[in-house]
């Protein structure tokens, strides 16, 4: 006669304890592994870079090919571009001198994180990272910003001449469907593990 689940739980404190370290681990696995969406990626791009204050990063990943000495002065726009390409964003697109890279993009009166603002002051660009909407604020992670370098800024939003959607860029973010799956597989496997545990 096969044993009852009873008997084959972890009853001891030690089976108990690691049964807790189990069900962490499955659900820390969930969290890892849960998808992210390309405006959040954006976002944390942006803000993981506050502090930097080398245009090169930027300037190298959205004019591949160009020597360091054609490197523009100003480098707002190139930061806005390389966190939408460290998205998987507008991979397709790479900085034009003179033009920059907002062309063919849509504007919208009510911005989304990720959303890139746009001042007619210096033609300053910025990433919008969070939206108050009742405030009447974004917040914004700005390249070439305070002390040159990339910093964050919350504005109101009457200050911003246009705000530059990104919407039509999310059809071509990464697919990130089968996370929720691997996810789940993990929780199955700990689960399988947890109840096949003897007790001692």
């Amino acid at each position: 006669m096969p044993p009852s689940p009873r008997s084959i739980l972890p009853v001891t404190p030690g089976g108990l304890a690691l049964t807790a370290l189990g069900a962490l681990g499955a659900a820390a696995s969930v969290w890892a592994l849960w998808p992210v969406s390309p405006r959040v990626r954006v976002a944390r791009a942006a803000q993981g870079a506050l502090g930097s204050s080398d245009a090169s990063v930027y300037w190298a990943d959205v004019l591949p090919g160009t020597p360091p000495s054609g490197y523009p002065k100003d480098w707002c726009g190139a930061f806005a571009l390389w966190a939408l390409h460290q998205a998987g964003l507008a991979k397709d697109r790479n900085w034009i001198i003179g033009a920059g890279f907002l062309d063919g993009l849509p504007t919208t009166p009510t911005p989304d994180v990720g959303d890139v603002a746009y001042f007619t002051t210096n033609e300053h660009q910025a990433v919008v990272v969070g939206v108050d909407l009742p405030g009447g604020t974004v917040s914004l992670v700005n390249g070439n910003g305070t002390g040159g370098a990339v910093s964050p800024s919350v504005t109101p939003m009457s200050h911003v001449a246009a705000f530059y959607s990104i919407a039509p860029l999310l059809a071509e973010a990464p697919s990130d469907g089968s996370l929720p799956w691997i996810a789940a597989s993990a929780v199955v496997v700990g689960a399988g593990a947890w109840v096949l545990l003897p007790s001692s």
